[in-house]
């Protein structure tokens, strides 16, 4: 008798252990559809550095291209002179067409 109970619990737990496992691989599979990427493929925080260190470097020297290529920049200083230069001609434009106009 003790023979077929033991049997019994033996086949009972070999279907639990199944149960579970199939349970698991259930769970491995919903959360494998979630993720964003691939576990195995993801980075290291080493070459998640290294990769974000050559993004910075490729954006600099783009930007530096595009600096080289669209022609002269100016610094804020020249910028204000320039702005003034063109407010005192346009003042002297102002005031040579209230004499024109007079002349009239």
């Amino acid at each position: 008798m003790n023979n077929i109970q033991r049997r019994g619990s033996i086949i009972g737990a070999g279907n639990k252990l199944k149960s579970l496992l199939v349970q698991w691989k259930k769970g491995v599979d919903n959360t494998h559809i979630y993720r964003d990427q691939d576990v195995l493929n993801m980075d290291t925080p080493e070459m998640k550095k290294k990769r974000e260190a050559e993004e910075l470097a490729a954006k600099q020297k783009a930007e530096l291209e595009a600096q080289n290529a669209s022609g002269d920049k100016y610094t804020i200083e020249e910028l204000y002179k320039k702005i003034l230069k063109v407010e005192k001609l346009s003042d002297i434009v102002k005031a040579n067409n209230v004499n024109s106009r007079t002349n009239f």
